[in-house]
């Protein structure tokens, strides 16, 4: 013979017999901050007026691992949002009672500063949404959101919330006038040092620029666009050019995005 254990309508019976409903399990329980790709730890917080609690069985879907047993258990969400979970209280009675709560799993803040380039003379604005976090730090000292700046170099953020702290770096530029660039008009390619390369440094600060170089007849000798492969004054084979006048044409965007197309002769001399 045995006897049958079960529930009907929130009433647990042995047999035909109602189980007392002070001897039900209440099933409940808590949980930790929540945070994607960290351990969310739950625990039971189950009561039961008589008898004991002989099973626990936990449910996360979503998480990993999705269901568990015990007191305690951990799962894992990989992302942010609303996940359901389940917990299944079973008395020795064979009574059964279950709670299902929504819980909100958090991101550690997702921020991007972008680089910087505005003109020599304006200031530079760094920003971070301010639904990033809760708490914002620059390098500044700022707890701003948003920073304003006219100095150039490299500026950081930390953005904290429940989950923890994001951190990002952004850089800063100033790019000169370049309406008034001067340009070069003597190069002397002889090895000595001194005037070997058409180099314009300010140009490492431009956002686009070329130089085309030809002779008094129009025959193209070097095209640049890298600010590094200067002309040593060769022709396009790899020999050296005789002394003369020769021409250059340099067309660059300045810091607004504008064309600005400038020229010179340049004189080479032995």
């Amino acid at each position: 013979t045995y006897q049958a254990m079960y529930n009907v309508d929130s009433l647990c019976y042995i047999g035909t017999e109602i189980v007392d409903s002070a001897n039900f399990p209440t099933a409940s329980f808590t949980t930790n901050i929540a945070c994607a790709g960290l351990a969310t730890n739950f625990t039971s917080t189950s009561t039961i007026g008589g008898g004991i609690i002989t099973s626990l069985n936990w449910s996360f879907p979503g998480g990993t691992p999705s269901t568990g047993t015990g007191n305690t258990f951990s799962s894992i969400y990989p992302s942010g949002g609303s996940y359901a979970v389940t917990l299944v209280t079973i008395s020795n009675q064979g009574c059964t009672h279950s709670i299902t709560q929504i819980i909100t799993v958090g991101d550690f803040p997702n921020i991007s500063l972008n680089d910087v380039t505005v003109c020599e003379g304006d200031s530079a604005v760094l920003w971070v949404p301010s639904n990033a976090g809760d708490a914002f730090l620059w390098s500044t000292s700022s707890t701003d959101t948003m920073i304003f700046t006219f100095t150039p170099g490299f500026y950081n953020v930390a953005v904290t919330n429940n989950c923890g702290t994001s951190y990002d770096t952004a850089e800063v530029t100033f790019v000169p006038d370049l309406t008034n660039i001067p340009l070069p008009n003597v190069l002397t390619p002889n090895s000595d040092g001194l005037n070997d390369e058409y180099a314009i440094p300010v140009l490492a600060q431009v956002i686009s620029f070329r130089m085309d170089f030809f002779d008094r007849w129009g025959v193209l000798l070097h095209s640049q666009t890298d600010v590094n492969d200067n002309w040593k004054g060769m022709t396009q084979v790899g020999t050296i050019v005789p002394p003369g006048t020769y021409f250059v044409i340099i067309r660059l965007l300045d810091c607004n995005n504008a064309e600005i197309t400038k020229s010179q002769f340049i004189s080479i001399f032995d």
